[in-house]
């Protein structure tokens, strides 16, 4: 009788560990499908995402030959707009506001200034250099952003020279939560952080130095302008 108990216990007991072992075995085998099928899903993904970036290029592309097609159609190209420019220019010394404004008017369709960006060009009254600012901000709202539809930043931040344009702020900026709140910016209701930037000077004489701080809006192909003004400070300030 002990001999079939211990039997029966023996067969019971190989019986639990092979089924231990398959089990062990099964739980391999779904945890290399489950890698399997992960991998497989980020592949998918990032197929999905260049399929998008290659869509929404396209789109620009597309958008940007159609605004060339009938600008050379109603004569209306930007030659007329910088000839008034120019005149403007010329006529006298224009302010910072003067700048935002011409730019706004006749690149209204391609820009949006925000209310902080008049209200920081206001209060810079004594920058001397508006000229050289009206010459950026032309190219800002037509080749850069032209090139920007057809190309992507790094083929815009071309029009601009190296001192010129900044894509994001310093290590120091970019980790400081009060200095990220001062470059963000109310545009439709939402809090936008506009970290690219047109420089002139790296002094923090006014006179000399402003900043430009922008947005793209990529879903109304636009330039937002969130501040033309002083240098925003830095932690180091």
């Amino acid at each position: 009788m002990a001999s079939l108990w211990n039997n029966c216990v023996m067969k019971l007991l190989d019986e639990s560990s092979r089924l231990g072992h398959d089990y062990e075995s099964y739980l391999e085998k779904v945890a290399i499908e489950n890698k399997n099928l992960q991998a497989e899903l980020s592949k998918r993904n990032e197929e999905l995402k260049e399929t998008k970036h290659d869509s929404q290029e396209k789109g620009y592309r597309i958008k940007c030959l159609e605004e060339k097609l009938s600008a050379a159609r109603d004569g209306s190209g930007s030659t007329f707009n910088l000839n008034q420019l120019l005149q403007f220019a010329i006529n006298k010394q224009p302010s910072v506001l003067d700048c935002i404004k011409v730019i706004e008017e006749l690149y209204a369709d391609r820009c949006t200034i925000l209310e902080s960006a008049r209200s920081s060009a206001g209060e810079l009254k004594e920058f001397r250099d508006a000229r050289h600012l009206l010459d950026l901000l032309v190219r800002l709202v037509t080749t850069y952003r032209d090139r920007l539809m057809c190309g992507g930043d790094s083929e815009a931040r071309k029009v601009f020279g190296r001192n010129q344009y900044a894509a994001k702020e310093s290590e120091t900026v970019m980790s400081n939560k009060a200095m990220r709140n001062l470059r963000t910016f109310n545009y439709h209701g939402k809090k936008v952080e506009m970290f690219h930037h047109l420089k002139i000077g790296v002094e923090e004489d006014s006179k000399k130095t402003i900043r430009v701080h922008f947005y793209w809006d990529a879903n109304h192909h636009k330039i937002v302008i969130g501040h033309c003004g002083k240098h925003l400070p830095v932690p180091s300030h």
